[in-house]
């Protein structure tokens, strides 16, 4: 639209509507035109009403790109370098921004709106723009040769495991075999690379939880939104501008257990609330949670590295883990954008062995005497 190719136009009529505190409509954009003179040309006003309003509570230039097909990310590189990731997988958009200021005019408004600050004081902001919005923003002379914009895309309608065999990441034996991993009541890790879907899994194997259980959810972050009737979601809270009034996953975790739960689902573990999961999983209670690994039989060193965090020696973390967990399962993100479920890990005397594979599509046996073979059986 023509309005587009002229910015000066859009932010004349954002800013007088900002003056005057007036509701965007095609009526208002018309009087502000005529009041400062402005000539539209061949400019529909419903159009310059959608840019204005994208420009004032959206994403500016990006917000159509919210309409894309399974958009998980958009990624800022500059003002001519916006890239996407959907279902087609990672590529460049045809977006564009007027100039590099403009750029980080956005950074600054969506940080404003998330009730946090960016500029050259503070260069640095990840916020929650909205519950299926969040934004990761770096300003100059940090970011290099200007400034970066991540936000990523969460989904409030969680695919289910069906969802998944539809889309390929998962065969249909495979699916069966996740169920009842969760009808057992098995303490389960997903693990994989960043993209892989972990948080798409884990939502979906929470909304095959028995809707009689309570299932207690720890986050840092608001990513998952499980189809599951009794579902009490904790999230964690940064410190105040005077440093104080954090809470951290561990506690949370600490008040999940007072808290009568039949499942401990935790988003994501990072750093040291691993003891405090392993303690709440080795008394009775079933866990499910995500932690990144580039593969399961990389796992137990990334698990002996929090372990180390929270002060526990190699051995220690091990025993723990082993007797606290029974499997885990292992995605992967393959090229042209399809995110796969591998199979089933589980544990042994010296670490993790393959169970079942699923790269084939099948649902193959592979260990016919493990414990979770046997607890299936």
């Amino acid at each position: 639209m023509e309005a587009e190719r002229r910015p000066d136009v859009l932010a004349t009529i954002r800013d007088w509507h900002i003056r005057r505190g007036a509701p965007i409509s095609e009526h208002s954009v018309m009087a502000a035109a005529g009041e400062l003179g402005l000539l539209l040309g061949g400019d529909d006003p419903a159009q310059v009403v959608a840019a204005l309003t994208a420009d004032l509570v959206g994403l500016g230039p990006l917000q159509p790109l919210l309409e894309l097909p399974g958009l998980t990310d958009i990624f800022v590189n500059g003002p001519d370098r916006v890239w996407v990731h959907d279902e087609a997988g990672m590529r460049r958009s045809a977006v564009r921004f007027a100039s590099a200021a403009a750029v980080r005019q956005l950074a600054q408004r969506l940080a404003s709106r998330a009730g946090e600050r960016i500029d050259d004081a503070r260069p640095i902001v990840d916020a929650q723009l909205s519950p299926t919005l969040r934004l990761n923003a770096v300003l100059t002379p940090v970011a290099a040769p200007g400034t970066l914009l991540s936000i990523r895309v969460q989904r409030t309608s969680p695919l289910r495991l069906d969802d998944l065999v539809r889309r390929g990441s998962l065969g249909v034996a495979a699916a069966g075999l996740l169920r009842r991993l969760v009808a057992t009541r098995l303490s389960v890790m997903i693990c994989g690379p960043t993209g892989a879907g972990k948080t798409s899994l884990l939502s979906a194997m929470i909304a095959e939880v028995p809707a009689r259980e309570r299932v207690l959810l720890v986050e840092e972050t608001p990513e998952l939104y499980p189809q599951h009737p009794h579902v009490v979601s904790l999230r964690t809270r940064s410190r105040n501008a005077d440093g104080y009034g954090d809470i951290g996953v561990r506690d949370l975790i600490r008040q999940a257990v007072r808290m009568r739960p039949d499942r401990i689902v935790v988003g994501e573990v990072r750093g040291a609330e691993i003891i405090e999961l392993l303690s709440a999983t080795n008394s009775g209670h079933p866990g499910l949670l995500t932690v990144h690994a580039n593969h399961p039989t990389t796992l137990p060193a990334r698990l002996t590295a929090l372990g180390a965090l929270a002060g526990m020696s190699q051995q220690d973390t091990f025993l723990q883990v082993s007797t606290g967990y029974d499997a885990a399962i292992g995605l992967a993100h393959l090229p042209g954008g399809l995110r796969r479920v591998l199979g089933v890990w589980g544990w042994a005397e010296h670490g993790l062995v393959p169970v079942w594979s699923f790269e084939s599509g099948n649902c193959e046996l592979l260990a016919p005497g493990h414990r979770i073979v046997g607890a299936l059986s």
